[in-house]
């Protein structure tokens, strides 16, 4: 019987010590993943609060004073994959210039996407003109629908995402919400808004 428990505590122990190392050590990566992800939404904040101190976000109002209840110099329509994009360019001053010209520079171009059943968007890129032409890309604004993908959670998700550059490109601050909800903007994303505005300035050459 002594031989019989002496086994038993010998299994037992190491048994109960791995599983308590285990339940620490789970205890404390949830707890990091909530630090980590409390961080992040914090950053997020910090940095969708300095959009409306960077002068452009009131130099694009002020671009959407100006060309309020103007017509659109340039439309065009295309597809793209499965989307049907239409797009319009605001040129202040230029005349009849075509937009393939070397002096046509866009104020501001807003793209209207199409997707169907996956959802649908609405961008507007403000351009500055004070800067390189593969660097004007200064303020976008998008507004889009997606349909989840998930069966479980079967829907749509309202986005808007703002993203500010720089004259070198780089990103001056950035704020996305997903149904209200803040969460950070990734480099996937920011690759993509610069990806859709050369697609959709392609398209009027």
């Amino acid at each position: 019987m002594r031989k019989a428990r002496l086994v038993f505590w010998l299994v037992a122990i190491p048994a109960l010590v791995t599983s308590i190392v285990y339940a620490v050590a789970d205890t404390a990566r949830r707890r990091s993943e909530r630090d980590l992800a409390r961080r992040r939404q914090d950053d997020t904040r910090v940095l969708a609060s300095t959009l409306a101190a960077v002068p452009w976000a009131a130099r694009a109002d002020s671009i959407d004073g100006r060309i309020a209840g103007r017509a659109a110099q340039w439309t065009v329509q295309g597809t793209h994959g499965d989307a049907v994009t239409s797009a319009r360019v605001y040129e202040l001053g230029r005349g009849g210039l075509a937009f393939g010209d070397s002096l046509v520079r866009p104020l501001r171009i807003d793209e209207s996407l199409d997707q169907g059943d996956h959802g649908r968007a609405e961008r507007v890129y403000y351009l500055d003109h004070t800067r390189p032409r593969n660097a004007d890309l200064a303020l976008v604004r998008e507004n889009s629908v997606r349909a989840r993908t998930d069966a479980p959670a079967a829907g749509n998700d309202t986005l808007a995402v703002e993203v500010m550059f720089d004259g070198a490109g780089d990103v001056l601050a950035a704020r996305k919400s997903v149904n209200g909800v803040l969460i950070a903007v990734t480099p996937q994303e920011v690759r993509a808004l610069r990806a859709n505005h050369a697609r959709v300035r392609g398209m009027f050459h």
